[in-house]
């Protein structure tokens, strides 16, 4: 996965990471000197997770096309990068310091959809990248690179970071996907609408500052590794955490459904809620109480209905659930809707997942 930060001084960092969430490589970029009537000359410095150097990719000052130098950590030229000047179609090239036979590497396909295919010499595919639609916007974007064997994943990178560099350098109004398209994009799934009452209504929200007044997007990502197997992250589409759910307790008991813990918090460690799942109930069901112990309502799985639907009840409340999702769970496509049917949240399963 490659990660451009939403945050950073340069405006053009990324990280590279596992589908598990670890980070293998970092790229930053700096020395971004603007010269009047010329591109922008800039440095991009790809290094490990630990810090060590890997590569460095300078822009050419003066070149009739875009075009960035690949040098290795000891200063050597390795090769270079350039946007072709002219061609049917858009396309990037990767050279290799002193192999006149033709670049080793072709970047093909949608720049502007940001979905594109590098062929080596004899024309094969040996990678591909595609930006993760629903996590993507304001010219903030995350890829799922695919690289084929015997192929050095890490210049398949630089020239990913650099083709987005100068697609956003060329689309500076651009400005990414709205949100509606944001979803549409991602599952097809339907754009919330406003809930009437609010949810909850009457008491204090779990955690007021994830109430907004506008439609906000997040990611919810399952972790690989864990312990329980039951611990995700919940970020911005910039990928700023701003939840952790944590599992943790988890009790076998031969006969009996699985009972467990699970830990809601925010990103400093601070407790927000905890969902403990009822070891005896008719069906799937798990109690909600605030950080002071105080319960707040359940989440169950209703037993009798036409499609299989989860409800959300508040504690003392006797109106019937708040929220109700629906959908299709096997392909993790569903919405929640309200007492009114409202629909006023959407979930989709991304187009890159480890399941």
């Amino acid at each position: 996965v490659l990660e451009e930060k939403g945050l950073s001084m340069s405006g053009e960092d990324f990280e590279v990471k596992t589908p598990s969430g670890e980070v293998l490589l970092k790229v930053g970029g700096g020395n971004r000197i603007p010269i009047p009537g010329m591109p922008v000359w800039d440095r991009l410095t790809m290094t490990t997770a630990a810090g060590g150097d890997v590569l460095t990719l300078d822009r050419q000052a003066v070149a009739m096309t875009t075009t960035y130098d690949l040098n290795r950590p000891d200063g050597t030229k390795f090769g270079k990068i350039n946007k072709i000047m002219f061609a049917l179609t858009p396309s990037f090239e990767m050279w290799q310091e002193g192999d006149g036979s033709g670049p080793v590497l072709k970047a093909e396909g949608s720049f502007s959809d940001k979905k594109y295919s590098f062929k080596c010499h004899k024309g094969n595919i040996v990678a591909t990248v595609a930006r993760l639609e629903g996590f993507s916007g304001n010219n903030v974007d995350t890829y799922q690179v695919i690289v084929g064997p015997h192929v050095d994943a890490s210049l398949v990178l630089a020239m990913a970071v650099v083709i987005d560099e100068v697609h956003d350098e060329e689309n500076p109004a651009q400005g990414g996907e709205p949100l509606p398209d944001m979803l549409e994009d991602a599952q097809g799934l339907p754009h919330p609408v406003a809930a009437s009452p609010p949810v909850p209504s009457g008491r204090p929200a779990l955690d007021a500052a994830l109430v907004h007044a506008a439609s906000t997007a997040y990611e919810l990502e399952e972790k690989a590794l864990t312990l329980t197997g039951e611990d995700f992250d919940v970020k911005s589409p910039a990928g700023d955490i701003v939840l952790r759910i944590n599992g943790g307790n988890r009790v076998p008991i031969a006969g009996m459904p699985v009972w467990d813990k699970l830990s809601v918090s925010s990103p400093a460690g601070g407790l927000i809620a905890t969902l403990d799942r009822q070891m005896v109930a008719m069906t799937p069901t798990y109690d909600v109480f605030r950080a002071d112990g105080s319960k707040f309502g359940k989440i169950d799985k209703a037993m009798f209905g036409f499609t299989e639907t989860f409800e959300f009840y508040l504690e003392g409340e006797g109106g019937g659930p708040v929220l109700k999702a629906e959908g299709t769970f096997s392909e993790r496509r569903y919405s929640f809707k309200t007492r009114d049917g409202a629909i006023v949240a959407a979930v989709g399963r991304g187009y890159y997942q480890t399941d």
